[in-house]
C-alpha cells in the first residue's frame, strides 16, 4: 500500500507511518473487533489513511495541490486519470489505459504562457501533456506543476496550532462540537440522502469536505464508510476522487441525475431545520 505513496515518503515517514498503523491494528485486534471480515483489507485501508493524513499534516499545500488536479483530470473531459503499473497515471483523455509513463524535465523558463497559467488549471495540463507527448505518473505532474506555479509549504508549524491560530478556546470548543452534533444528524438521514450529500459535500475551494469532519475528530474513516454503507477499502478507492459529480453518484445508486439532486436537497433542509433547531435549544 505505501508503494502509492512513493517519492512522497522518504524512509523515516514511511516507518512513522508503518507504526501508526502497527499499534492501530494491535488495537482493534486486540478490542476483538468482529467488523474486521479480511484483515488484508482492513490493514491496507488503515494505511492508506495513516499516510494521507501524515502527508496532509506535513504538506498541506502541496495536498491541496494535487487534490486540485485530481479534480480537474476527473471533471474535465479533454483529461484523464487511471490506475496503471507504476502508479497513478494522467493524461490526455485519448491516452486513457495506456501503462507506460515518461518522465518529465520542464522549467519554468521554458514553460509557455498558457502553462503557467494556474487560474485555467484545465488549459495549463493540457499544454503541458501536449508538449511532453505521453501519459505523466500524477506524483510527477504534481511535482512540475507545483514547480511551475510556484507552490511551497510555508513553514513547517503544527496542524492542530495552525488550525486554531488566533482563536478563542471557546469558539474552538463550540466549532467541535457544532461538527459532532452535525455528523451525527447526517447519519440519521436516509442512506440515499446520505450518498447524495456526503460524496458530493464540498469546502470552500472545492475539495473533499469530508476529510475534515475526519480531520477535527468528529468522525473517523471507518464511521464515513459505515454511514455510507460501504467496505473500509472501496471507500479507500474512492476518498481521492472525492467530492464527485451528480452523475457519477447517480451511477452508483442507479438513479438518475435529478433524483440525486432532489435527495441531497431534501438531506440539506433536513439538516438546516435539526441544527437551527438545536441553536435554539430544541430538542
Amino acid at each position: 500500500m505505501l508503494r502509492r505513496f512513493q517519492g512522497q515518503l522518504n524512509e523515516h515517514d514511511a516507518d512513522d507511518v508503518t507504526s501508526t498503523v502497527v499499534l492501530r491494528v494491535i488495537r482493534r485486534v486486540g478490542e476483538g473487533s468482529a467488523d474486521i471480515v479480511s484483515l488484508d483489507d482492513f490493514v491496507a485501508t488503515l494505511t492508506y489513511n495513516a499516510a494521507y493524513d501524515f502527508l496532509r499534516r506535513r504538506y498541506p499545500e502541496k495536498t491541496r495541490h494535487k487534490n486540485r488536479l485530481r479534480y480537474v483530470l476527473l471533471h474535465d473531459d479533454r483529461l484523464a486519470m487511471w490506475n496503471g503499473p507504476a502508479g497513478t497515471m494522467t493524461g490526455l483523455a485519448q491516452w486513457h489505459g495506456a501503462s507506460d509513463a515518461s518522465s518529465i524535465d520542464l522549467s519554468r523558463d521554458d514553460a509557455t504562457n498558457r502553462m503557467l497559467d494556474r487560474s485555467a488549471t484545465a488549459e495549463a495540463l493540457l499544454a503541458i501533456f501536449e508538449w511532453n507527448g505521453q501519459p505523466l505518473l500524477l506524483n510527477d505532474l504534481a511535482r512540475v506543476t507545483a514547480d511551475l506555479w510556484l507552490i511551497a509549504e510555508a513553514e513547517t508549524v503544527d496542524v492542530s496550532a495552525a488550525v486554531d491560530a488566533g482563536r478563542d478556546p471557546t469558539e474552538q470548543i463550540e466549532q467541535r462540537q457544532y461538527l459532532e452534533s452535525l455528523w451525527r444528524e447526517i447519519r440519521e438521514l436516509r442512506v440515499s440522502q446520505r450518498w447524495a450529500l456526503m460524496l458530493n459535500l464540498r469546502d470552500s475551494d472545492g475539495l473533499n469536505a469530508l476529510s475534515l469532519l475526519v480531520f477535527v475528530g468528529a468522525a473517523t474513516f471507518d464511521e464515513v464508510a459505515e454511514a455510507l454503507e460501504m467496505k473500509p477499502p472501496r471507500l479507500a478507492e474512492l476518498w481521492p476522487q472525492l467530492p464527485i459529480s451528480d452523475l457519477a453518484i447517480a451511477e452508483l445508486l442507479g438513479v438518475n441525475r435529478q433524483q440525486v439532486i432532489n435527495l441531497r436537497r431534501s438531506a440539506r433542509e433536513r439538516l438546516s431545520r435539526r441544527m437551527n433547531a438545536k441553536s435554539l435549544g430544541w430538542q
